[in-house]
């Protein structure tokens, strides 16, 4: 009875993750260098990745630009600059700040401002999406689209 429990509560906490990919553009392997947030449950597994992969990570930390002109009526425009070719937004659900329940990443081009590759991941049941699984899913996407 025991054992029975015990692959109960394996199945439970495992769980069963599934990945959906967007492939919406490309990417140029000569200017591998992008900004990734410094914090989140699966990101230090990605960044492993990243590394692995020749890429150039930069901090989150934005700049913001601002020029117009400034008379009776104000015209500024603010712009943030990013000091990378690609930047990472990722977004993550957690239960107990332990296991990741959905994720989900996209990968925006800073020169175009188009997003060329957006993943989600979803636990699909009681378990979680492990970061390094992520990370596969990610890289496997990233590769796919290098040019």
């Amino acid at each position: 009875m025991k054992s029975i429990i015990s692959i109960i509560v394996i199945f439970l906490l495992s769980g069963c993750g599934a990945y959906d990919t967007l492939k919406l553009g490309h990417i140029d392997k000569n200017q591998k260098t992008i900004t990734v947030p410094a914090m989140g449950i699966s990101m230090f597994e990605i960044k492993k990745m990243l590394i692995k992969n020749n890429w150039k990570l930069k901090a989150s930390a934005d700049g913001n630009i601002a020029s117009g002109t400034n008379i009776k009526q104000i015209d500024i425009h603010t712009k943030t600059y990013y000091k990378s070719r690609y930047r990472m937004n990722v977004m993550e659900t957690n239960r107990m700040e332990q296991f990741v329940l959905t994720i989900f990443i996209s990968v925006i081009d800073n020169e175009t401002q188009e997003e060329v590759l957006s993943i989600s991941g979803d636990s699909m049941g009681a378990g979680g999406v492990f970061p390094s699984s992520t990370a596969k899913e990610l890289q496997k996407a990233l590769k796919e689209i290098e040019l």
